[in-house]
């Protein structure tokens, strides 16, 4: 039995309790997105949703542990993230100290996506892009019309992981379908699942627009059949037009205007412009007077239509006498090979309704002066004695010119010489004289130069081939004596004009014309030995009375030239132009009133100072005068007298240029080309030899 000191003992005792050795997780979820994980043993297994970022979870917990710690991190529910990209490893501590661990492994759940969200034809014009409908499904396509539906490719964008229409996978920009009916593409998401887009492609008709005449593009319009839209403007041009509206066939009326509200059938159409013409108010030509060169350049007229911008810009030409000018149908101008004269040409516009003219002239010699040679050197005028070409050869006072048809001759005065120029202006010395040469002229066959020099009294001859010479008539002064050859005499001899055979005196052979200027006659030689010599007309006593033979009159005669019918006088010190009957010897005034001046006009209207040197055609139809103190070129229409003046200025120089903006210094003797449409001109006091065209 215990006593008392048991029970104290007893009281003493102290209870000892066991720690806990609890240590598991027994609920593990996020809570932003919501996912709950799944315990197996001492694994967790998360699934968040797709598009979830893992690098910064927060887990919420329950736990029969004492404590919980990633790593050395010690972890509080619902508060501590961690990076889920690898499983994490989570220790709990129990009570007792023990530990147990748990992975976590958190795995993203795939995309659900699936929906179609762009659809288009890139290869129809324009590119045909669809109108997508999430809401039902749809995608609805327009295609211009006359679209070939059957093999469109389409181009798509999609959120889903593949596309296929009838389990045919579909690739954007590269598989084809037949649209002709409805085409149901299926879009499969990431996690399997899918949806289902119907495609509806409708094919809407249009307006082709024919610019009908006019220039310009114009895009097709497309209107959805059954509802209506404004025209588009017009963008055509026409020139002369103004656009007018829309007809429904290439020669139809207004159908609609421009911009107009047009309902669309089912079927494509076409509208085609209607232009209405600007009108013509009038026409122009220019030049509106034109001289022309026979046998010249062709020159055209250019036409003007008023409004500029009329319809109708072409005219048609007519000349009123073609045998002067002729023109084509672009009004280039070309003038005749014969005689001159005036021709009109009209313009007509298209309509007949309006004209225009130009009076067109033609001419020989058109007036247009240049130097041939002569002056040693460009815009020089050197009196000289060089053998060159051109204007690098030089003259001293050249007083004559003559030509063969192909080469001039030149009286070389103060050089004594005859010299000679080629087509291409080559000069060289045919012969020397005793004397200076003051005329000159070549014979019939051009293989004899005639000449009469300054103060010798006698008339010379020079065969060209060899270069020999004869005296054929004079070489004594005498008043006027008629005799044969030698025995003849003169006075002065100025002028010479060779003729065809049997004139006047003269019943064999040819014949020789020269103007015995102090005697104030005109003597004639027979150019077959003895060489007769004859007074053709015109006495010793001067004066300016017309008449037949010696009972005309001249006063100080100098130039001569022959036609074969007409001989032409330039009677210097009356200062007329004369003409006689080479068959008659009837005297006749062609041109002069007698004044000293340079007055154009009508015969005796006109006026010369000092005329020397003439020159005709071998019709007649023309006499070209060197007006020797006018320092004029001047031109007489024998058939009425009419005298103009050709080139020159008036004033003394060496300018080429053409007409009056001209000039020549002393222009002495002058020389018809063969054609007779290029004037020579011996410009004595300028030492140069001139042509005119």
């Amino acid at each position: 039995m215990l006593g008392g000191c048991d029970n104290a003992l007893l009281a003493k005792v102290r209870t000892v309790q066991t720690a806990s050795a609890a240590k598991e997780i027994t609920a593990f979820s996020f809570g932003s997105p919501l996912a709950t994980g799944v315990l197996s043993g001492n694994n967790i297994a998360v699934t968040v949703p797709f598009g979830t970022g893992v690098s910064a979870l927060v887990a919420v917990f329950t736990t029969t542990g004492s404590s919980v710690a990633v790593g050395s991190a010690v972890q509080t529910s619902n508060s501590t993230p961690n990076n889920f990209t690898n499983p994490v490893t989570y220790t709990v501590t129990a009570a007792d100290g023990s530990t147990q661990n748990y992975t976590v492994t958190v795995t993203v759940a795939p995309s659900t996506a699936k929906a179609l969200t762009y659809f288009s034809f890139p290869f129809t014009t324009p590119v045909s892009v669809g109108t997508v409908t999430e809401t039902t499904h749809t995608i609805a396509v327009t295609t211009p019309a006359g679209t070939n539906l059957n093999g469109l490719v389409a181009t798509f964008s999609t959120s889903g992981t593949a596309v296929t229409v009838n389990s045919t996978l579909q690739f954007t920009g590269t598989t084809p379908n037949d649209f002709t009916n409805p085409v149901a593409y299926t879009v499969k998401a990431a996690d399997g699942s899918s949806q289902q887009y119907t495609v509806t492609v409708t094919d809407v008709p249009e307006i082709a627009f024919s610019a009908n005449g006019g220039t310009g593009t114009m895009a097709p319009q497309g209107i959805a059949a059954g509802t209506q839209a404004a025209l588009q403007s017009n963008a055509f041009l026409r020139t002369g037009y103004t656009f007018g509206g829309w007809a429904t066939t290439s020669t139809g009326t207004l159908a609609y205007a421009d911009g107009a509200v047009y309902t669309m059938g089912t079927t494509n159409t076409t509208l085609y412009a209607l232009w209405n013409a600007i009108p013509v108010t009038g026409v122009l030509v220019s030049p509106t007077t034109l001289p022309l060169t026979i046998g010249g350049s062709a020159i055209r007229i250019v036409s003007s239509v008023l409004p500029a911008n009329a319809a109708n810009q072409t005219v048609t030409w007519v000349s009123s006498n073609p045998a002067v000018a002729t023109v084509d149908s672009t009004g280039l101008v070309t003038p005749g090979t014969t005689g001159e004269g005036t021709t009109t040409i009209t313009a007509t516009t298209q309509d007949g309704s309006k004209t225009a003219t130009t009076s067109v002239t033609t001419v020989l010699i058109g007036g247009t002066v240049t130097t041939l040679a002569g002056g040693g050197g460009a815009n020089l005028i050197l009196a000289g004695n060089i053998n060159a070409t051109g204007n690098l050869a030089e003259f001293s006072s050249p007083y004559a010119v003559t030509t063969d048809g192909t080469n001039l001759y030149v009286a070389d005065g103060t050089n004594k010489e005859i010299r000679q120029i080629t087509p291409s202006g080559v000069v060289t010395t045919v012969i020397t004289l005793n004397s200076t040469p003051v005329s000159i002229t070549i014979d019939g066959s051009n293989s004899n130069i005639l000449y009469v020099g300054c103060s010798n009294y006698s008339v010379r001859m020079v065969t060209i081939s060899s270069g020999t010479q004869i005296t054929i008539a004079g070489g004594t002064y005498g008043t006027s004596n008629n005799a044969t050859g030698t025995l003849a005499s003169f006075e002065s001899v100025a002028g010479l004009a060779w003729a065809y055979p049997y004139l006047g005196n003269v019943t064999s052979g040819n014949s020789l014309f020269v103007a015995d200027e102090n005697a104030n006659t005109i003597r004639q030689i027979g150019l077959t030995s003895p060489y007769p010599v004859y007074t053709f007309a015109g006495s010793l006593t001067s004066g300016s009375a017309n008449g037949t033979g010696t009972a005309a009159q001249f006063y100080l005669p100098t130039g001569l030239t022959a036609d074969g019918s007409y001989l032409f006088v330039a009677d210097l010190g009356n200062n007329l132009i004369r003409k006689i009957d080479v068959n008659t010897a009837i005297v006749t005034t062609l041109a002069g009133s007698g004044f000293a001046d340079s007055h154009d006009g009508l015969g005796t209207g006109a006026s010369f100072n000092n005329p020397i040197g003439v020159v005709t055609d071998i019709n007649g139809s023309y006499v070209y005068v060197s007006d020797n103190n006018s320092n004029l070129i001047r031109k007489i229409v024998t058939k009425t007298g009419v005298v103009t003046t050709l080139a020159g200025s008036g004033t003394a120089g060496h300018t080429d240029s053409t007409g009056s903006s001209a000039s020549f210094s002393s222009p002495w003797g002058l020389a018809l080309s063969s054609g007779a449409n290029t004037l020579f001109v011996a410009d004595k006091q300028n030492n140069l030899i001139r042509k005119i065209k």
